[in-house]
């Protein structure tokens, strides 16, 4: 009798998940195509360079267009930007299964709720149509931690070592990760990181007489994120305050191993999904 419960309670949650994922797939692609205008005035941008690398190839290298997300997004745009619009769409879809296995890696039971909070979590829902690095991004990282968590990480290394080339965020990640397979001996997966980034910087040499890594030593700050971001720190000073207290309570609690606190952060330290999910 138990077996059988079991059985049918693996069924349900299946089909709830396929429900789920589903419903929010349609929910995204109604997004798109009643979007009265771009996701972020970003996504005309790339979206043009994209289209306009068909023409002027020089484009491709372009470092605030980002180069494996303008090679991603090249053969879309030559059909126009909902065409686009939908390989974002892909990618979003392949995100949250990626996020299911990773969850599933964690320890993460109740699966069907990956979809849930992710296709109906409002930046997502906002953002996973859009032409913009974030969704191309979210999927590379994605896929190098499952490849990590499935101890492949001289395969985690290709799309982790590609991320700098998605958005910048990705040149802090990649740089710890270079210190990881240092740190494990793994020269093949650090040879997986460096190639691409010479060679970029090889064809950036060609094309615009300077090596791509020269930004580096000539930063320029972004007065207009700052302006936002002060504003946005004064106008909901407690909202910041609680998720900078909440975070650091999580990363405290999950430094410490699960016996040596109470049965209230076991159950915590045990739920690694909801912390994946919490971040």
């Amino acid at each position: 009798m138990a077996e059988t419960n079991l059985g049918h309670k693996k069924e349900y949650f299946r089909y709830s998940y396929y429900l789920f994922f589903g419903l929010g797939v349609t929910w995204i692609i109604y997004l798109c195509l009643n979007s009265p205008r771009p996701v972020l005035d970003d996504e005309i941008g790339h979206f043009l360079i994209s289209r306009s690398a068909w023409i002027y190839p020089k484009l491709i290298l372009n470092i605030w267009g980002r180069t494996v997300r303008t090679l991603l997004y090249m053969p879309p745009s030559v059909l126009g930007l909902i065409p686009a619009r939908f390989l974002s769409i892909i990618m979003a879809c392949l995100t949250v299964l990626l996020a299911t296995k990773v969850t599933q890696k964690l320890g993460g039971k109740l699966l069907f709720l990956v979809p849930v909070v992710l296709w109906f979590q409002p930046w997502f829902s906002d953002f996973s149509y859009g032409v913009i690095t974030e969704v191309p991004f979210s999927l590379f990282l994605l896929l190098g931690t499952y490849l990590w968590l499935d101890e492949r990480e001289t395969l985690a290394s290709i799309p982790i070592g590609l991320l700098p080339f998605i958005r910048h965020e990705g040149i802090a990640i990649t740089f710890l990760w270079i210190l990881y397979i240092v740190y494990r001996r793994n020269w093949r997966a650090c040879a997986f990181i460096i190639f691409p980034m010479i060679v970029f910087n090889l064809l950036y040499y060609a094309f615009y007489q300077s090596l791509a890594i020269e930004i580096f030593f000539s930063p320029k700050p972004s007065t207009a994120f700052c302006r936002t971001l002060r504003r946005a720190v004064e106008e909901n000073p407690r909202l910041f305050f609680c998720l900078s207290a909440s975070s650091v309570a999580f990363l405290i609690a999950d430094s410490f191993p699960p016996n040596s606190y109470g049965s209230r952060f076991k159950a915590c330290h045990n739920s690694s999904s909801l912390r994946m999910l919490y971040f």
